[in-house]
């Protein structure tokens, strides 16, 4: 395992509640980029002992130290055409799903993650397998009482780790555990979930429903593609008409359904397509849908 010494300042600031502390006390730390300037404008040094200001000290050394070293995963050249999947500098909060009374100084560092361009919409620059790694920082806390946040005083230290990018590769971004087995079988080469049955020619007022692989009505997609825009879920897949090679013609018009199938408007039973009978006509079998 590779292992990066990546040394930050957090200061944890008590108000005595978890309101977040002022926004101009943050506008303010954000200015700063150098560890000593941040130091000077907002800690007690008073408080500190020789001991902890060897250890700060050594901590701004492997910073500069860190920040001056090129990283042996990042591939640079001022002559690429073409900007590949590779590992790149970004630049990654530390400070996230933390304690709101908790800054960070810097807000932020830079590791590789794997970054650029791959050639469909379906594809998307990620990991290689082996191609993770874990980093450790140092962490060195600092904290103040109510709103006093020029008199931080250093309470300790700990280690922090993040996931570094070694090698990076394109994949799809739909993969197989993302399909239904009940409904789907995975199309690797087209990096997608593809119905085990074929697609039918939809009534009025349906629509297909590649998740479910069946015909629903356009009043459930307005309400699925609502809860996706509000909930950042996947938006499903629906297509009003299907592919001209997978297009079954319904021999009656049941709403989509083929041989006397039609929606089971039982409660619970999930609507599915059975077999009915039919006024003037006798119940017959359907044929197996291939």
């Amino acid at each position: 395992m590779s292992w990066v010494a990546y040394f930050v300042c957090v200061f944890a600031v008590l108000h005595g509640s978890l309101a977040d502390p002022p926004a101009s006390f943050l506008l303010k730390a954000d200015r700063f980029r150098d560890p000593d300037d941040f130091i000077r404008e907002f800690v007690d040094t008073g408080s500190i002992s020789s001991q902890q200001m060897e250890e700060i000290n050594s901590a701004i050394r492997d910073m500069r130290e860190q920040g001056r070293r090129p990283n042996r995963y990042t591939v640079a050249s001022t002559n690429t055409l073409n900007d590949g999947c590779i590992p790149e500098q970004t630049a990654v909060a530390l400070n996230e799903g933390s304690d709101p009374n908790v800054l960070t100084f810097p807000v932020c560092v830079k590791v590789s993650r794997c970054g650029g361009c791959c050639g469909s919409e379906t594809t998307t620059c990620g990991p290689s397998p082996g191609g993770t790694v874990t980093v450790s920082k140092r962490v060195m806390k600092f904290e103040g009482t109510a709103y006093n946040l020029n008199n931080l005083k250093y309470i300790g230290a700990e280690t922090k780790l993040i996931e570094e990018h070694t090698a990076c590769q394109c994949q799809c971004k739909v993969k197989a555990g993302d399909c239904n087995p009940a409904v789907h079988i995975y199309d690797q080469d087209n990096c997608r979930c593809k119905c085990k049955v074929p697609q039918i020619s939809c009534s009025s007022g349906m629509v297909w429903d590649d998740s479910t692989c069946r015909c629903i009505s356009k009043d459930t997609v307005a309400l699925l593609t609502w809860r996706a825009r509000t909930t950042g879920e996947a938006a499903p897949s629906f297509s009003a008409q299907p592919q001209q090679a997978e297009r079954v013609v319904a021999s009656d018009p049941c709403d989509g359904c083929t041989c006397g199938r039609r929606w089971n408007p039982t409660p619970g039973a999930g609507n599915t397509c059975e077999c009915v009978h039919s006024s003037g006509r006798s119940r017959r079998p359907c044929p197996a849908r291939g």
